[in-house]
Order: C-alpha cells, then structure tokens, then sequence
C-alpha cells in the first residue's frame, strides 16, 4: 500500500528494515506502517498455503472452492488461501464488474 524497498535512499523516520550489502543499502520505508518483514528458511512451506492464482483457475473450479466457504464474498477474495494476489482494490473492482455486493454470503 504505502511500503517501498529503496536503494540507497536519504535517511527518513518511516524506516523499518534496512539491509547492508556490499554496494549499498536496501531500505524498506512504510510510513502508514501497513506492510511487514518475515525471514524464512523455506519458503515452500510459505507458498504451500496460497491458494492459485486469479488467473489460472477456472469458472468451474472456483465455483467448487467457493461452495467450500461460508463466508463473505469480498473477505474471501482477500483471503490468500482462497486465491493469491487479490488484494483490497481488486475485489472491489471484480465485484464491482460482476455486479455482486461485496457484503452479503453466498447463497447455499
């Protein structure tokens, strides 16, 4: 949202991650304090728990995951185990263009 990964930047109060490497510094700046910093050893295990990519599934394979949730649908487009990648604005704009309200369950 508001968190950037810098090279060599001037020095600022927003800064909560700064990395020393041989040619310079790498520093994440995130002033509104939104975004986050994680070290792992294995990232399959990271990657294990995303759901596909928005574009890779089909109609009738989301129709199935969906029919798994009881849930909202917008909380569930945001979920990253349900699909990766979709974040706040882009729910608004798919359910905005599918005409479906962000806040009503899905119908059983």
């Amino acid at each position: 949202m508001t968190g950037h990964l810098l090279l060599d930047p001037a020095r600022s109060n927003h800064e909560y991650g700064v990395f020393h490497f041989d040619h310079g510094l790498l520093v994440y700046r995130d002033p509104r304090q939104f975004g986050s910093i994680a070290w792992h050893r294995d990232l399959s295990k990271v990657f294990a728990k995303l759901g596909p990519e928005p574009l890779s599934v089909t109609v009738e394979e989301f129709t199935t995951r969906l029919k798994k949730h009881k849930t909202r649908i917008k909380a569930l487009l945001l979920n990253q185990s349900f699909v990766a990648g979709v974040g706040n604005i882009y729910a608004d704009e798919i359910l905005y263009a599918a005409k479906v309200h962000p806040l009503p369950s899905p119908r059983r």
